[in-house]
């Protein structure tokens, strides 16, 4: 096992902002950030990361996006269909019909064969069976970086 060192400060940096990460996942509550109004930021965090110092600014503007409506399809229930279909099937030929089905499939890895034109009713079925609905999709949250201007260097002196 690689021992990674924390005592660059590009290292301090990712642990800390990887605790932050980590942080923010379970502390955000979205609903209560202000939507498509952007939030500016301007922090410090400093601490320490074992016994070494750690000091990083932020500046920002944090924006959540409204919400929009996406199409949303799904497929029946396969069981569901299954149990549809063999309902169909006469009770005293129902056994024999899922024995046989098992039965080459244990035996050849595959189910077995059908005629093309079953399997074009088939697919023709299950696509009637597919519902489609509008859902909500929530806004998502981003976070457009300033970086803080350095201080102007001192003039040298002639």
């Amino acid at each position: 096992m690689v021992k990674r060192s924390a005592d660059t400060a590009a290292n301090l940096s990712t642990i800390l902002w990887a605790a932050l990460g980590f942080l923010a996942k379970k502390r955000t509550d979205k609903s209560l950030l202000p939507v498509e109004t952007p939030t500016k930021i301007d922090v410090t965090i400093e601490g320490k990361i074992g016994r070494k110092q750690i000091c990083e600014r932020v500046i920002g503007y944090l924006n959540l996006g409204t919400d929009g409506q996406r199409s949303a399809t799904s497929a029946a229930d396969p069981v569901r269909v299954t149990a549809l279909l063999l309902a169909q099937v006469p009770t005293e030929k129902r056994a024999e019909v899922i024995a046989g089905i098992i039965a080459v499939k244990e035996s050849t890895s595959q189910l077995p064969s059908v005629h093309e034109t079953y399997i074009e009713q088939a697919d023709q079925f299950l696509k009637r069976l597919r519902s489609s609905t509008m859902a909500t999709v929530k806004g998502s949250v981003t976070f457009a970086l300033n970086k803080p201007k350095p201080k102007p260097a001192a003039k040298a002196s002639k």
